[in-house]
């Protein structure tokens, strides 16, 4: 058999095996899956008459049903599209230029139930928060991105190293220098309309500078992108403002999102006792009931057992503190590792002070919270559950990042990231085996 011979099966055997493993976790490229899995996700944009996933003629009917006195405009209060509380031809207009994609001002409601107006489509963003940028480059949206303020992790967000999205300054909130930035880019984007929208989690991600932007007018739009769940909902959102592809690449990214969450939860359905968990971040903070850790542990299928209310974290005081919740099956620590292979004995160490005092210190578990949410909801599930979800955690890992982060391939020698090629998780088990000694 010749070299090129040779190649061609090597694809070909590729293929079938990554298609297998798409089949085995409910995922398969191509458009046939559009449409395939039921989704209770509201798209927040007032015009969406029937508040469902899409804008479409049976919102138009609907509208045009309240201007003809066939519906009660009480019973649709998203058919008002401008929000001027008369629902009319002008919101049927509105609706139109959306569902066709024509530029018009839309209003959105955002995870705060705030109503802000933006020009659609969507440009020109400024994006804070580390957990808010990746929601962007899910749905190809990266290229609409003028500045982010985040963390740093060279691998991940090397896709924005794109000649147009500036790096500002701060890790999570707007700072003097970063705020200097986004007036500049204001400014030097004036002829297109400045910037569209800044988007952040809450108010404190502004900083102090919360009265100056709401002054120049710049849209803020609030998204919970630390809950799984919000942010994931979010994209939707998102890709219907900012139009094309985005658009339709969110449609698949919210889809493929809850193929998972379902797969996962019928197969829970057998489980009679759910396993006991507390999730952690930072090494030192135990996540509160409602943190978006506690509720990626409760949709892979964990009975949260923290005992502390709030959607924060509370850090531990001393090294006894952890033994609060002796018995516990599963500690599941969230640090963001970048896509590269961390040093995991050395990391381990470092943090291992804060919990090896628990009854279940050999039960803790390191998740690469860079991973795309529901890669890590597929992991702590194959954790919790081993039987139920063999090979969940790798399979949905390849499917995500051949889909929506396709670059992080194309820094690979042989053109694909595999997840034995970076750290995802690190037990106990693994720890020991590369030579741990605590």
């Amino acid at each position: 058999m010749n070299k090129k011979m040779i190649a061609a099966v090597a694809v070909i055997l590729v293929v079938i095996i990554v298609g297998a493993a798409y089949a085995v976790i409910g995922l398969n490229s191509g458009d046939d899956k559009k449409n395939s899995v039921d989704y209770d996700v509201a798209l927040s944009i007032m015009g969406n008459a029937n508040e469902d996933n899409y804008l479409d003629s049976e919102d138009t009917e609907i509208i045009q049903g309240i201007i003809d006195g066939k519906y009660s405009q009480d019973a649709y209060k998203f058919a008002d599209a401008n929000d001027d509380g008369a629902v009319d031809e002008k919101d049927l207009e509105i609706v139109n230029k959306l569902i066709n994609g024509k530029e018009t001002e839309a209003i959105v409601v955002d995870q705060e139930n705030n109503k802000v107006k933006v020009q659609v489509p969507l440009k020109n963003i400024i994006s804070i928060n580390s957990e808010m940028l990746p929601i962007l480059i899910y749905i190809n949206g990266e290229k609409k991105v003028a500045g982010y303020i985040s963390s740093e992790y060279e691998v991940a967000q090397s896709i924005m190293d794109n000649g147009f999205s500036k790096k500002l300054d701060g890790s999570r909130a707007i700072t003097a220098a970063s705020y200097s930035s986004i007036v500049e880019i204001d400014s030097k984007l004036s002829s297109e309309g400045g910037i569209g929208a800044i988007l952040c989690l809450n108010d404190s991600a502004l900083g102090n500078y919360a009265d100056q932007l709401h002054t120049a007018q710049i849209p803020i739009i609030k998204i919970k992108c630390s809950n799984p769940i919000e942010s994931i909902d979010a994209a939707l959102t998102l890709g219907y403002l900012l139009g094309g592809e985005c658009k339709d690449k969110a449609y698949d990214y919210v889809e493929d999102s809850y193929k998972v969450l379902n797969k996962i939860n019928d197969a829970l359905e057998s489980v009679s006792k759910k396993t006991t968990c507390i999730a952690m971040s930072m090494g030192t903070h135990v996540a509160e009931i409602n943190s978006g850790y506690s509720v990626t542990t409760k949709l892979a299928g964990g009975d949260v057992i923290c005992g502390l209310e709030g959607d924060g974290s509370q850090k531990l005081q001393e090294a006894e503190s952890i033994t609060k919740w002796d018995g516990v099956e599963h500690i599941v620590e969230f640090r963001s590792m970048d896509f590269i292979k961390e040093d995991e004995v050395a990391m381990w160490d470092k943090y291992a002070e804060h919990v090896e005092k628990s009854s279940s210190y050999q039960d803790v578990v390191y998740i690469n919270a860079s991973l795309p949410i529901i890669v890590k909801v597929a992991y702590v599930a194959e954790i919790f559950y081993p039987e139920l979800f063999k090979d969940l955690g790798n399979d949905t890992f390849r499917y995500f990042i051949d889909t929506y982060s396709s670059y992080l391939n194309e820094m690979c020698d042989d053109g694909r990231l595999d997840p034995e090629e970076i750290t995802t998780i690190v037990t106990y088990e693994s720890y020991k085996a590369q030579g741990g000694s605590k």
